[in-house]
């Protein structure tokens, strides 16, 4: 049986854990109600799926569709370790429609890994099932031929945060407080802002604000203090510790040397 979702497929995300063996080990055969994901790291398991068989290796993973009988067709040699989750995809949403192979080889995807482990850490820590939903879509997805437009979607929220943090630059921005306004757990978020910019959140915050204050004291009319709050900085001398340390000099110096004269 295959399995298809598209762009906007609901996916909600159920219950998920890893488990480790230290025995030759079976898996029993059970019942799949609803889809399961299984992510090999240590070990091979080999498991049979309605008439299928399959031997997953690590960096493998293997998804069983629901209303399906799975289990072990061969012993498993210890250690074995492996992640399982359970989840739900409803092929309600509109547009193209995906094939996702039932096993897939992740082992060399720079996307999929930090994906899983996004996923089962943040499951461990009791994250939201929105953001558990929204990694597993998104790990889901990056196995089909449409994978494409979820980095074009990636670029384009992207750029949506890059308008926000100007927008409001000479507000109290923080990380976290980026990462609620788009719906992303905070942590994820600052590693994909790192890979994405090659500086935090808050260091890329702070360069546009020094490179703000550049631009205004060019202008004779605004106090050193104004520059500051409008670049979100509401202590004076703290605004000019952060500017000598930036450029080599205090904001008034750069003003005599650089600022217009009225």
């Amino acid at each position: 049986m295959s399995i298809y979702l598209k762009y906007d497929s609901p996916v909600k995300f159920l219950d998920g854990a890893k488990l480790s063996v230290y025995n030759e080990w079976a898996h029993l055969p059970v019942s799949n109600t609803n889809y399961t994901m299984i992510y090999v790291t240590k070990g091979t398991l080999f498991l049979q799926s309605a008439d299928k068989r399959y031997e997953v290796s690590p960096g493998h993973i293997l998804f069983i569709p629901p209303e399906t009988v799975y289990g072990s067709y061969k012993l498993s040699k210890a250690p074995v370790t492996f992640y399982w989750c359970k989840f739900t995809l409803s092929e309600t949403g509109i547009g193209t429609k995906y094939r996702l192979k039932n096993l897939v080889n992740a082992s060399s995807s720079y996307v999929t890994n930090p994906i899983i482990k996004e996923i089962f850490s943040n499951a461990q820590s009791g994250a939201s099932e929105e953001y558990l939903s929204f990694l597993l879509l998104t790990l889901l997805y990056s196995f089909t031929n449409g994978s494409n437009k979820i980095e074009k979607h990636t670029k384009d929220n992207f750029k949506k945060i890059l308008s926000y943090i100007d927008e409001n630059i000479s507000s109290s921005l923080s990380a976290s407080d980026i990462a609620n306004h788009f719906g992303y757990n905070s942590a994820y978020f600052s590693r994909l802002f790192m890979k994405k910019t090659g500086v935090s959140p808050m260091e890329y915050i702070k360069r546009q604000r020094i490179f703000m204050a550049k631009e205004l004291l060019m202008r004779p009319y605004d106090s050193v203090r104004d520059i500051g709050v409008a670049c979100g900085y509401t202590d004076e001398k703290y605004f000019a510790r952060l500017f000598k340390k930036a450029e080599g000099i205090t904001p008034t110096q750069y003003r005599n040397l650089y600022g217009k004269q009225e």
